[in-house]
């Protein structure tokens, strides 16, 4: 692994970690101080206007509306803040969400005819519909009148709909492109708020829904994502919705501080657990739940459901690693495509991020859905999937995502052809920089600056996640004592300077660093500094990132 000091002119430490996060020193008060009052005008989105006159239409008529989302955490969560806001207006709504194994990802034809069969006078998509051509264009036919919520890339050509919101089309203005579908949809509904003259305070009610939608999917927690997720933190730790309160409480983490990385390993595994293994809607019926005990019940199952996945995503990694170890070409090609037929269609996205994490390229994992194979991508910063998927369209049947992420279809027949082609359009971009893995440093700070202080300093900059990440530093020259390895796979240590500062530090699955460590022998560290609860007592320890030993 590389490491990349980052290098700005600053000389105080919290004007330096915001450099490297805040371009515009404009904008540094927004970042350190979110507040609702900064949201953008939704009206500025294309297409806002028209969408709540057709959503008015349908509240003032009594239609029947169908709230047609995706099954992962995003999708679910903007089925559910739809819902559970706009009851209070109609009693039309009902949502729809697909079977991941039987319809596969976005607008299907079975969801189409289920609108068909409904009598639904409107159709409204959230993060999937603008890649649907096909199937929007049969309810365009059938009369049902379609608005689309997406924050995916659109193709050139648009699909038919009565309205469409996505910040990323052409010709929107929308000053900031990178929300998630629930943010489109929080922004369809302030929409309402404003030209309806209703208080905002009860859609800020939802705000922790919108932050696990956000930090879950991924997207740069920056701008308007940033508050939504501080505002919806706030929302986690003081009262929570029913349904994330139920989920907190299975977690074990009710009662603790909730963060971001509360939500991305606490909450999203066991929402996604969901729709991986049996249906999403589970998690749509448990953001729903009007009582404490129904939603806790519901908890449970999809807790049990992540137990479930765990195990069998763990055996389908340790296929997946194998077949690189094992294969010369895949060891030297730029990317990673894997096939196997009996993988669970609903964990190669995990496995792609495994398999990206480790050889870090890259990734795409599929597996067989009848005479087709259907899988997921992950890329790594500097190179986007969507593009090299794009480039390969032609033996592609379906292709969607961003620039990190995407999912595709293609003819099991054409599988040796895509994965020549997806490689050799990959090396064309991918440099060396790209392709090995970089870990960017913030500062040095020698031991002795590790405090409370320190801990105040970063606190500022929650909450963390896409292109705010958690401050990594660095310090050289440091010796070990009481090593210990835990579980055969993680090691804690403390270490020490030439001037006897002292620092616990624990490092997850590092357990290969034990053999390079020898007394007298010195290091540079990096990590990140956390506040470590344990029986009432609390100090800060250093989280390992990389280790550099020097040469003897």
């Amino acid at each position: 692994m590389q490491w990349k000091f980052l290098k700005t002119e600053k000389n105080d430490l919290l004007e330096q970690l915001l450099a490297h996060r805040v371009e515009e020193e404009a904008i540094i008060q927004q970042f350190l101080h979110p507040s609702l009052s900064d949201l953008h005008n939704p009206f500025s989105m294309k297409g806002m206007k028209e969408a709540i006159e057709r959503l008015k239409q349908a509240v003032d008529q009594k239609e029947k509306v169908l709230v047609y989302g995706d099954y992962d955490v995003d999708g679910t969560s903007s089925v559910s803040l739809f819902c559970a806001f706009m009851k209070q207006y109609t009693d039309g709504i009902e949502y729809y969400i697909p079977d991941r194994y039987k319809e596969g990802y976005g607008v299907s034809e079975q969801g189409i005819d289920y609108a068909i069969e409904k009598k639904i006078d409107l159709i409204i998509t959230v993060d999937c519909g603008i890649s649907a051509h096909e199937n929007l264009t049969k309810a365009e036919q059938e009369g049902i009148d379609v608005l689309i919520c997406d924050h995916h890339l659109p193709s050139e050509v648009l699909p038919p709909a009565t309205v469409i919101l996505n910040p990323k089309q052409k010709g929107c203005e929308y000053p900031f492109k990178e929300l998630c579908a629930c943010g489109v949809v929080f922004k369809l509904l302030q929409a309402w708020c404003i030209e309806q003259e209703y208080s905002l305070d009860l859609l800020y009610e939802y705000l922790d829904i919108v932050a696990a939608a956000t930090c879950a999917d991924m997207v740069p927690v920056l701008n308007e994502n940033r508050i939504f997720v501080h505002y919806g933190l706030k929302q986690l730790n003081e009262k929570p919705s029913l349904g994330l309160r139920a989920m907190l409480d299975v977690a074990g983490a009710l009662g603790d501080k909730i963060d971001s990385e509360t939500i991305s390993f606490g909450i999203a595994p066991r929402i996604n657990a969901g729709g991986r293994l049996e249906s999403a809607s589970l998690v749509v019926d448990l953001l729903l739940s009007d009582t404490f005990i129904q939603a806790k019940g519901k908890a449970r199952h999809l807790d049990k459901l992540n137990i479930q996945r765990k195990e069998i995503q763990q055996k389908m990694t340790q296929e997946a690693l194998n077949m690189i170890d094992n294969d010369v070409n895949l060891q030297m090609a730029s990317t990673t495509v894997l096939f196997a037929p009996h993988w669970h269609k609903g964990l190669v996205g995990i496995v792609a991020s495994q398999c990206m994490e480790k050889y870090h390229r890259p990734t795409i994992i599929l597996t067989q859905s009848k005479d087709e194979l259907v899988g997921s991508a992950r890329s790594v910063e500097g190179t986007n999937v969507y593009e090299l998927m794009k480039e390969c369209e032609e033996v592609l049947i379906q292709f969607g995502g961003h620039a990190l992420a995407g999912g595709l279809k293609l003819k099991y027949d054409n599988f040796e052809l895509f994965k020549e082609m997806f490689d050799a359009k990959a090396k064309k971009h991918l440099s060396e920089e790209v392709q090995e893995k970089e870990l960017a440093i913030d500062a040095i700070l020698p031991l002795q600056n590790i405090n409370r202080q320190l801990l105040r300093i970063i606190e500022k900059l929650e909450p963390f996640g896409q292109k705010n990440s958690k401050p990594i530093f660095v310090s050289h020259n440091l010796y070990f004592s009481k090593l210990s390895v835990l579980k055969n796979k993680h090691i804690k240590l403390e270490v020490y300077d030439e001037q006897q500062n002292k620092a616990s530090a624990i490092g997850f699955n590092m357990s290969h660093f034990v053999p390079y460590f020898r007394h007298g022998v010195s290091f540079s560290l990096a990590y990140t500094v956390e506040e470590n609860s344990f029986k009432g007592k609390s100090q800060l320890q250093l989280f390992i990132k990389d280790i550099q030993f020097y040469k003897t």
